[in-house]
């Protein structure tokens, strides 16, 4: 066992069984883990966490990629029921996201790594990323287009990976403003020296 009194891995591979088969999570599913830590909920089908997150307080690491999430929104923390105020890393890499705006991560403002590639998303509003005042990670791809001040107040953002993506414009300031920036990956993308 290599998991740690606060590590909880629930990983059933739902979708090697049957297109069918989704893992469901009840309210009280989590309740009584106030102590979590690390959360991986990977690779089960999932569609919405059904609340059952408002009883993990402590978390600071969530995994939830390849599930069958649409929605940010769905995760089950939308408006001010409950926060996950300790939250540091979310993983929602390789579900069917088809919208990334605003408020959809508004209760995590300790977020510091976020992985949305491999989903559906094309476009990010202007003010996609405006409450995430510390994320420092940032992984998307399956983009046409950035908008010119989507990092505007992303100051703290130091790994940037939006490689594989059909970017063919970057705006001349879309930089501008990242002075901690250690990594840029924008490889794979159709810019053309213009």
């Amino acid at each position: 066992n290599n998991l740690k009194k606060r590590d909880t891995l629930f990983s059933g591979h739902n979708s090697e069984w049957s297109g069918s088969m989704t893992m469901q999570l009840q309210p009280e599913t989590l309740r009584h883990l106030d102590k979590l830590e690390r959360l991986n909920l990977a690779d089960n089908s999932i569609w919405a966490s059904g609340g059952a997150l408002c009883h993990t307080p402590n978390l600071q690491s969530l995994n939830l990629s390849r599930n069958n999430i649409v929605e940010v929104s769905e995760i089950g923390l939308s408006g001010n029921i409950c926060q996950l105020l300790h939250l540091k890393s979310l993983d929602l890499s390789f579900n069917k996201i088809s919208s990334f705006l605003p408020g959809d991560l508004s209760l995590f403002p300790g977020l510091s790594n976020l992985d949305l590639r491999g989903n559906h998303l094309s476009v990010l509003s202007l003010t996609s990323l405006s409450s995430l005042w510390s994320l420092a990670h940032l992984d998307l791809n399956n983009l046409a287009a950035l908008p010119p001040t989507i990092f505007q107040q992303s100051s703290n953002l130091q790994k940037v990976f939006i490689q594989n993506n059909s970017l063919s414009l970057l705006s001349p300031d879309l930089f501008s403003g990242l002075d901690n920036l250690l990594l840029l990956n924008i490889s794979r993308n159709d810019i053309s020296s213009h």
